[in-house]
């Protein structure tokens, strides 16, 4: 554990340095470790589709987690950044606007990015993964990427169907009161306010609520359930 905690606090050292260091001209290489429907890296990925940062992608095997091999931290999203190693979806999200903007994150940005981690991410599960058969679905990305052959897709397909559906049951148990599929709509609803008392989506300059939506649908569309 104290591994991995140093590990981690390297991680955000490191990005602070390189969002001082690098130039918003520069061009830089990203390549994403991630899995297709984890809204952490779908967060990480909508940052960098809404600045036009390019990069590239690397499909995580959720079990045998090989792709990290040369790395000891093992969760995704992991970004490899110039050759670096950045780790976290708030970490990654802050370097890359760092290279766009000299300006810190307001606090209504911080506000809807607390919004996404703490409120968002805890009622997709027990909506994606309602059921055996609606996991199942979920993961029908496995069985479409062409690194994996058949015989693993159809086992990492299955054992992460029982195991998502497994969360999801947890995921409920934390939540108080919990209304599965009000719980969604509401949060759906709380983002959507910001637009009250005739405050423009846009925000200041025109990056920051703009930014909010592109962040939620990212999260939301890989899930491949039609139940959102």
């Amino acid at each position: 554990m104290m591994k991995m905690n140093s590990v981690l606090s390297q991680g955000r050292r490191l990005s602070s340095a390189m969002l001082k260091r690098f130039s918003s001209a520069a061009t830089h290489s990203v390549e994403l470790y991630q899995y297709e429907v984890c809204p952490f890296c779908a967060k990480a990925k909508a940052t960098m589709d809404y600045y036009k940062v390019p990069y590239s992608t690397v499909e995580v095997n959720p079990l045998s987690k090989k792709e990290l091999a040369f790395s000891e931290y093992k969760k995704v999203p992991l970004a490899v950044i110039d050759g670096k190693h950045v780790i976290e979806s708030d970490a990654i999200m802050d370097l890359v606007r760092g290279w766009k903007t000299k300006e810190k994150p307001s606090a209504d940005e911080l506000k809807w990015r607390d919004w996404a981690n703490q409120k968002l991410v805890v009622c997709l599960p027990p909506n994606l993964y309602r059921n055996l058969p609606e996991s199942w679905d979920s993961f029908k990305y496995i069985s479409q990427n062409n690194k994996f052959g058949l015989a693993q897709s159809l086992y990492v397909r299955s054992v992460g169907s029982v195991f998502m559906r497994m969360m999801k049951g947890r995921m409920m148990k934390k939540t108080r009161n919990y209304r599965r599929e009000t719980t969604s709509y509401e949060s759906t609803e709380y983002m959507g306010s910001g637009r009250s008392n005739g405050e423009k989506v846009s925000g200041r300059r025109g990056q920051t609520r703009r930014c909010r939506p592109s962040s939620f649908w990212n999260v939301t569309k890989h899930g491949g359930s039609p139940n959102l």
